[in-house]
């Protein structure tokens, strides 16, 4: 599932955020053999951490988008991080902007934002 949500997170970006996917894409596409390579790769701060990080950056739109599909992406990656992050949270992840960024993304979803 965790592999499934990576490459759905890199297809968002390539198609909304290319900054990011040029960033993130080897990384995103990989096939991690277990959960500690998972945590190892992304329990960082590039990845969760403040100012410039996915988690903070991720989705940045990139030319023309109705806003309808936009939201629908925006929210669909908030789900894919979410599911990522609470993956890594049962494999050890240290990183303590994993947990608030995972409350927040389900948070967006379920207030439907």
């Amino acid at each position: 599932m965790v592999l499934a949500d990576l490459r759905a997170i890199a297809d968002l970006l390539l198609k909304y955020d290319k900054r990011n996917a040029e960033r993130f894409d080897s990384r995103l596409r990989i096939a991690y053999p277990s959960g500690s390579a998972l945590v190892e790769a992304f329990d960082t701060n590039e990845f969760w951490g403040g100012a410039g990080s996915l988690a903070d950056q991720g989705m940045c739109l990139d030319g023309p988008a109705d806003a309808a599909s936009f939201r629908e992406a925006r929210r669909a990656f908030w789900q894919h991080m979410a599911r990522v992050g609470r993956s890594l949270l049962s494999n050890g992840a240290a990183n303590p902007r994993v947990s608030m960024c995972v409350d927040v993304f389900e948070g967006w979803c379920k207030d439907g934002l």
